[in-house]
């Protein structure tokens, strides 16, 4: 399968990966159990592009080893009309909160739900991410950010992830 207006789907070769056959087989077992499920099509922040094409064709996330670590997934849901706002007041910051953590990448959302932003940070453990937290909190251009941003939020959700086994990232 192809990408669709820039959405991700999986190609031949990937759908014929046994790895990713587990994945989609789970997906479809679980499928059964669910009372509802939503989608959304989302764009990176030009500020900070995400993903970059492998020499095999399909998307790799830079620079991350998968081994031992854990994401945090951060998603917003901001008031109507703050996304710009949100954008601007963020990206002056992040360069400087990327000196301490590791971030994936960041997007909003396009279609489905709107006013969403995401972001994925990368973390060797908890301890780790504790730290690098409270290092940025004491970079002044960070916690303006933070406070100038807060106001443009109504709800925000944080996960703590981890890589399943038999997925890597360096495909």
């Amino acid at each position: 399968m192809d990408d669709f207006l820039g959405i991700f789907t999986l190609n031949e070769r990937q759908i014929k990966d046994p790895k990713i056959r587990q994945i989609i087989e789970l997906d479809q077992k679980l499928n059964r159990t669910l009372k509802s499920r939503f989608s959304s099509a989302i764009t990176e922040f030009g500020f900070y592009p995400y993903l970059k094409r492998s020499q095999k064709g399909g998307d790799i996330v830079r620079g991350i080893d998968s081994t031992n670590c854990i994401f945090e997934f951060r998603s917003y849901l901001l008031k109507p009309g703050g996304l710009l706002e949100w954008e601007q007041k963020w990206k002056t910051s992040v360069k400087q909160r990327s000196n301490v953590s590791h971030l994936v990448g960041a997007w909003f959302s396009q279609i489905g739900s709107l006013n969403n932003v995401y972001h994925i940070w990368h973390y060797k453990d908890l301890a780790e991410r504790k730290e690098s937290r409270r290092l940025a909190w004491t970079n002044k251009t960070w916690s303006t950010s933070v406070y100038n941003t807060t106001k443009l939020i109504e709800k925000m959700d944080s996960l703590i992830l981890k890589p399943i086994d038999f997925y890597d990232f360096k495909q």
